[in-house]
């Protein structure tokens, strides 16, 4: 009923500033994987501020996917790295987190988002070491890159933000949502060499690169549609918008209604004869020729 509420109120397209607030508001707190994730993270960063000094370095080493922690700690890390950060700076991302993966849950629901972080976090940090390996197998990187430094939730808002593409509205829109989200992901790798030389990429921001195209490449499976999508004739999700409607409020309670009385309605004896309601199919059938074979012998009579 939550649920339904919800989405009678995301129905209405309020317009107004206070309406927009309002509703993304009622999205966020109604999302537990947005709040229960922001919350692991803020009492990780909670837990560092307090600690400071060598206690907090020591736990973003232990946590970094660094081909070291991961060769001798592979599940400890994968894991443990997605809910620590490296400095308050990255704790600006938070807000976009919650807000992104509150939407992604009225939009997917809640195992979806919970799946696609896992996919992005996994196959960017998994990439990014295989990268780091060959680099140092062959002496093109410095072995010191072992026990580089790599934590951090962004991976996993990178290919949510990828996967939310598909609750774009068809056309311009969702194309220049997807470029902007690309240039917003792989800036430094666009700027850096060899085309511009402006910046100087790390294999950080290659991973985020790798998840946000993970996204967009799940936003592109047949299960992965929005339920807000919109319709190709420009309106919205009729079955969603009926509900908000008058009309769709009565063809609710009637639908509630039937599915209540059939049961009831629908019940059979042993013979196999409904005991209330209409008669059963084939005794109906029966009847009818029966009722036609007596017609037709009163005539001949």
């Amino acid at each position: 009923m939550r649920s339904l509420a919800l989405r009678r109120e995301m129905a209405r397209g309020v317009r107004s500033v206070p309406g927009r607030a309002a509703a993304a508001w009622h999205l966020v707190v109604r999302s537990d994987v947005a709040l229960g994730y922001a919350g692991v993270v803020l009492g990780m960063f909670a837990y560092m501020e307090v600690a400071r000094g060598s206690a907090a370095q020591t736990l973003v080493a232990q946590a970094s996917t660094n081909l070291e922690n991961l060769q001798a700690h592979p599940l400890r890390v994968l894991t443990w790295s997605a809910f620590v950060v490296s400095g308050p700076a990255e704790m600006l991302l938070l807000p976009v987190l919650v807000v992104a993966y509150a939407v992604a849950q009225y939009h997917f629901g809640r195992a979806a988002v919970v799946v696609t972080v896992i996919i992005g976090h996994l196959l960017a940090t998994l990439c990014v070491a295989v990268m780091l390996v060959t680099g140092i197998f062959h002496g093109v990187l410095q072995p010191t890159l072992r026990y580089a430094t790599d934590v951090g939730f962004s991976y996993g808002l990178a290919c949510v933000s990828g996967l939310l593409v598909v609750a774009v509205p068809r056309g311009r829109w969702r194309v220049l949502y997807g470029a902007a989200l690309f240039v917003v992901w792989s800036w430094a790798i666009l700027l850096g060499p060899p085309l511009l030389r402006l910046t100087s990429p790390t294999f950080t921001d290659v991973g985020h690169t790798l998840a946000v195209l993970t996204g967009l490449a799940l936003s592109t499976l047949p299960g992965s549609r929005s339920g807000r999508e919109q319709n190709p004739d420009g309106g919205r999700d009729p079955g969603r918008v009926a509900i908000a409607s008058g009309r769709g409020k009565q063809m609710l309670a009637d639908a509630i209604g039937s599915a209540w009385r059939r049961p009831h309605a629908e019940r059979l004896d042993p013979s196999g004869e409904l005991l209330r309601g209409r008669r059963a199919p084939g005794r109906v059938c029966a009847d009818r020729r029966a009722d036609d074979g007596a017609g037709r012998g009163v005539q001949a009579g």
